[in-house]
């Protein structure tokens, strides 16, 4: 559907509602950041938005997000300082993890955390922990496999960025909103846990793959969509 949309295709299938529904259903905090890109490739073809206006639009967007996020700073404080009931080393008989809930227990200091914090959740282990334990190592190298085949298919476009100024914003907010919306929402599930993170991690991190492939070459994931296979 994302795909689709982003080719200027709006038409609403059966199966998209049923997508739509069973993410509703179990991962509502994702659909929340799909659902804002959606809405905001339909509003660029509804107003028929030049460059200028969809780069606009999409600010707006990402303002809307912090604003968001800083009026609930509280209450996302507040919780995010409950997860030590859940992700704690100091209790033995209760210890998930082996990371420090510490961070956390300042005022605001899961926002303070937050730029690593989405990285190393997305991640997994630390090169600490990769070290000390062999799982952890085999699970730290498929991170870096992922990373790399992200920054593969972000190079092309990245280059003709630098090197001849192009710049879609219709197509870079639509992915950043879901890209940065998701690790935000996964941050709090994969940082106190490395294997936590990296178990959630999977389910998302195909879409992640989609939409990169989709950057990488723009015409072959469209005839794919287009014809079905």
């Amino acid at each position: 559907m994302i795909i689709r949309f982003l080719n200027e295709d709006f038409k609403i299938r059966f199966i998209y509602l049923i997508a739509l529904y069973f993410c509703l259903l179990f991962k509502p905090q994702y659909l929340l950041f799909i659902a804002q890109a959606l809405v905001f490739l339909r509003l660029i073809a509804f107003f028929k938005m030049g460059p200028t206006a969809t780069f606009l639009l999409g600010v707006i967007m990402f303002t809307l997000n912090l604003v968001g996020v800083y009026l609930l700073r509280d209450l996302i404080d507040t919780l995010a300082q409950g997860m030590y009931l859940h992700f704690t080393y100091k209790d033995p008989e209760m210890a998930k993890s082996t990371r420090s809930a510490d961070p956390w227990l300042e005022q605001y200091g899961f926002f303070k955390q937050a730029p690593y914090g989405m990285f190393i959740a997305f991640w997994g282990p630390t090169v600490k922990e990769m070290v000390s334990k062999p799982v952890q190592l085999i699970a730290g190298i498929e991170s870096g496999f992922l990373l790399l085949l992200f920054m593969l298919l972000c190079y092309k476009r990245l280059t003709y960025f630098l090197n001849k100024g192009l710049f879609n914003p219709r197509i870079y907010f639509a992915l950043g909103i879901i890209i940065v919306g998701i690790l935000f929402v996964h941050y709090p599930f994969g940082f106190l846990n490395p294997g936590s993170g990296i178990r959630y991690r999977a389910n998302f991190y195909l879409l992640f793959l989609l939409m990169l492939f989709y950057l990488f070459d723009m015409n072959a994931i469209s005839r794919i969509i287009k014809n079905k296979i």
